[in-house]
């Protein structure tokens, strides 16, 4: 999980909600104006889901309400509760169709808190575990999310061995200041506005030195 900047809804979207008096469901809303908030939502996240950081496009994500809009009907089009997650796979073994209406707001980690990513560490075989034993939030999050999902686990180590591979520099980073320079490199989106998947786990190894 990395931090999420969220960026402004679609105009088109806040038009069609104008039209209501009060919060409109979620359902009602026209596949036009749903596509586009799709679409925004993916830019924004760099075509990563929200949970995993494992790459997403329109065809395999979905439109993730982080308050269930079940429990939270008020929140359903609430742009600052929305996100892009992944499908889990075919049986929707992780993130956001896992979840479903699982949810504790005292527990679930967001990724809209700029510190998120510290809840986090990871071992070399993909396995992702809470920064601090005692963090009931990191341990709660990974549980609710199934974020240690076997297909999960192996993409994480597939990308880690893959981008040692790919990439001479993040294999050796030598100085301080070229460790800093990677790190912005795995911090940017490219210029096809895409992020790199699972670069959470990259970003931790490179952080830990």
């Amino acid at each position: 999980m990395l931090y999420i900047q969220k960026k402004n809804e679609p105009e088109a979207v806040i038009k069609w909600k104008r039209k209501y008096k009060g919060t409109p469901p979620f359902e009602t809303i026209p596949e036009k104006e749903k596509h586009l908030l799709r679409d925004s939502l993916l830019k924004e996240q760099g075509n990563i889901c929200c949970y995993c950081c494992g790459r997403i496009s329109a065809n395999d994500s979905h439109i993730e309400h982080f308050h269930p809009k079940s429990k939270y009907p008020n929140l359903s089009l609430e742009y600052q509760n929305l996100f892009a997650s992944c499908n889990g796979g075919s049986y929707k073994k992780h993130c956001g169709q896992y979840k479903d209406n699982n949810f504790d707001e005292k527990k679930l980690i967001s990724p809209l808190e700029p510190d998120c990513a510290d809840h986090f560490i990871f071992d070399e075989f993909g396995e992702i575990l809470p920064a601090d034993e005692e963090d009931i939030r990191a341990e709660y999050t990974i549980k609710i999310l199934n974020l240690n999902a076997p297909r999960l686990k192996k993409a994480r180590e597939e990308a880690y061995w893959a981008a040692l591979e790919e990439d001479e520099d993040l294999r050796n980073p030598g100085s301080e200041a070229r460790r800093q320079k990677l790190i912005q490199k795995f911090n940017t989106i490219s210029e096809d506005g895409k992020q790199i998947p699972y670069r959470d786990l990259i970003l931790y190894f490179l952080r830990k030195g």
